[in-house]
C-alpha cells in the first residue's frame, strides 16, 4: 500500500513482491530522510564519527536511519539507509574505496605488478568470456567496465577488505580508519599475491573442466554435462571475485573436483546419475530461479549466497559422496531455506 493506503501491487510470493518494489522503497526512504550528515565526493575519512544509527524526524514521526559509507566509483559518499544489515553490507564497499584511496602508492605498485604477471593472462581471458551475468547487490564496489581491468582491481580490493574490514569491528571513526591503514600496509602485497595464486589455480581447474564438457562426450554424459555447465555458469560470474563469500571461494575447488568425479562415475553407473538428477534438478531449478530473479537488495544477495552454498553441498553429497562434508544439507533443509527467503 502507498501512503494513502491504496493497494499498489499484490503477490503470493513475498520475495518477488519485495524485489519489485525494493528500489522504489529505498528512494522514498532516502528522500524522506535526507540529512546534513550525508556527504558526496569523499576522498578521505569524513569529519567526525559515523554513528551506527540516528533518529530522523519525518512528518511528525521519528524514523531510525543507518549511516553508511557507499562506493560511488572514484570516491565514497555517506548515505542513510533503512536497515542496519543493509547499511553494514554497503559500508564494506565504501570503506574499501576510502582505503584504496588512502594507499595510492601500494595500489599503483600492485596494479602494475598484476598487469605484468603473464601467468594471470589465462584467468583474465576467462573472465572476459563469461556470459552469465548474475544480478549484483546495490551499493557494491564499483568496478572498471573492462573485465580484465576489473579482475586486477577485485584482487586488490578483496585483499584490502580481508585485511582491514572483514571479521573486525566496524570502521566508524577516523582513528580506527587510520589504524586499519597501518594494519594493511605491511600485509597487502603478500595477501594480494597469495589471492592471485589461489585464483589462478582455481580458474585453471575450472577451464580444464569446461574444455572437457565441450569435448566429445559419450551419450550417457550429455545431460549431466549440460547441468554441470549450468552449475559453473552460476558459480563463475562477472564480479564474483569481490562478491563471493570467502567460504564459497575456499570450497570451489572441491565443487569442481566433485563435478569431475561425477563424470567419471557416469561411465560405470549412468542410470544412478539419472535417478539422482530426477531428485536434484527440481530443487536446483527453484534455487537458480531465485538467484537469477533477485533484485539489488544486499540482504537478499547474502541470503541467496548461503542458499547457493547449501545447494552445492547437497550436490556434492549426492554425486560425489567421498567429498561431502559431514552433516551436509539435503532437500528438506534447502526447501525450508527457500520458504524463509
Amino acid at each position: 500500500r502507498d501512503t494513502a493506503e491504496r493497494v499498489i501491487d499484490a503477490d503470493r510470493d513475498l520475495f518477488a513482491l519485495k524485489a519489485r518494489h525494493a528500489a522504489a522503497a529505498e528512494r522514498a526512504f532516502a528522500e524522506r530522510t535526507r540529512h546534513r550528515l550525508e556527504r558526496d565526493a569523499l576522498h578521505r575519512w569524513p569529519l567526525g564519527d559515523l554513528p551506527i544509527s540516528l533518529p530522523v524526524a519525518e512528518l511528525g514521526a521519528t524514523l531510525t536511519a543507518y549511516p553508511a559509507l557507499v562506493d560511488t566509483g572514484e570516491a565514497a559518499a555517506v548515505r542513510l539507509l533503512d536497515g542496519p544489515e543493509r547499511a553494514l553490507l554497503a559500508h564494506r564497499s565504501g570503506v574499501t574505496r576510502l582505503l584504496l584511496l588512502a594507499l595510492p602508492e601500494a595500489v599503483r605498485h600492485l596494479s602494475q605488478a598484476l598487469k605484468q604477471d603473464r601467468s594471470l593472462d589465462a584467468a583474465r581471458l576467462q573472465v572476459t568470456q563469461w556470459h552469465h551475468a548474475r544480478p549484483l547487490p546495490e551499493f557494491g564496489l564499483v568496478l572498471p567496465n573492462r573485465r580484465d581491468a576489473a579482475f586486477d582491481w577485485e584482487l586488490i580490493a578483496r585483499s584490502i577488505a580481508r585485511l582491514g574490514i572483514d571479521d573486525l569491528p566496524p570502521v566508524r571513526d577516523e582513528a580506527t580508519f587510520q589504524a586499519r591503514i597501518e594494519r594493511i600496509k605491511p600485509q597487502l602485497d603478500p595477501t594480494v599475491r597469495a589471492l592471485a595464486l589461489q585464483i589462478r589455480s582455481l580458474f585453471a581447474q575450472h577451464q580444464a573442466l569446461r574444455a572437457k564438457l565441450k569435448g566429445r562426450l559419450p551419450l550417457s554424459h550429455i545431460e549431466a554435462a549440460r547441468e554441470i555447465a549450468e552449475q559453473f555458469d552460476a558459480l563463475f560470474y562477472p564480479g564474483m571475485l569481490w562478491h563471493a563469500p570467502q567460504s564459497l571461494l575456499d570450497n570451489l575447488p572441491r565443487y569442481l573436483t566433485a563435478a569431475e568425479k561425477r563424470l567419471e562415475k557416469i561411465d560405470r553407473h549412468p542410470e544412478r546419475d539419472r535417478l539422482l538428477r530426477v531428485q536434484f534438478m527440481p530443487v536446483c531449478a527453484r534455487v537458480m530461479a531465485k538467484i537469477d530473479s533477485a533484485n539489488g537488495n544486499a540482504l537478499a544477495f547474502a541470503a541467496l549466497n548461503t542458499l547457493h552454498e547449501q545447494l552445492e553441498e547437497w550436490r556434492v553429497a549426492l554425486f560425489a559422496q567421498e567429498l561431502a562434508k559431514k552433516g551436509a544439507p539435503g532437500a528438506k533443509e534447502i526447501e525450508q531455506a527457500l520458504k524463509t527467503l
